[in-house]
């Protein structure tokens, strides 16, 4: 029998979006997520999840994004955002063979470039990370899905369309 995973959700934290509140890390930090369905990653502010306080996070077979202080409070009052699409949608990109050879930590965290907000500065970026390995992110649901939690409905349904083609 599939097991069924249902969640909470409410308009009030999101500014009208849709929110469940999830526990993260080995502390179980309570932060209340943006439900996005046209993305895959889950995304949290510094407050919802500290790596250096999670005994866990080796273990953790998804990935989490911290976001630097949310400054012009982009999640309104949520914590972040969980993406519930699928894997194609998940790109990103290996940086670390380029930090290495700059004499840098190959980390993420904290961000290792200054960060310029113009048009112009996003592009030249954008350009930057097309030169880097992409590398494959396993999405959340998909991770519980191969827990055997839950299905990736979002997953099928992809799939499902897919094949009407």
């Amino acid at each position: 029998m599939d097991k069924i995973l249902r969640v909470p959700i409410t308009n009030i934290y999101g500014g009208g979006d849709y929110t469940a509140q999830i526990s993260i890390g080995s502390n179980a930090v309570k932060a209340n997520a943006i439900l996005d369905t046209g993305s895959s990653t889950l995304a949290v502010v510094p407050k919802a999840y500290n790596v250096d306080t999670d005994t866990d996070h080796e273990s953790v077979t998804s990935y989490i994004a911290v976001t630097e202080a949310d400054e012009r409070r982009g999640f309104g009052d949520a914590d972040g955002i969980m993406g519930l699409a699928y894997n194609v949608i998940n790109n990103a990109y290996d940086l670390g063979l380029y930090l290495t050879g700059q004499g840098r930590q190959p980390q993420a965290y904290p961000w290792p470039f200054q960060a310029r907000t113009t048009s112009a500065a996003l592009q030249q970026f954008m350009r930057f990370l097309q030169r880097m390995p992409e590398q494959d992110l396993k999405p959340w649901f998909t991770a519980l899905e191969e827990e055997g939690f839950a299905k990736n409905i979002l997953r099928l349904l992809h799939a499902a369309l897919r094949a009407e083609r």
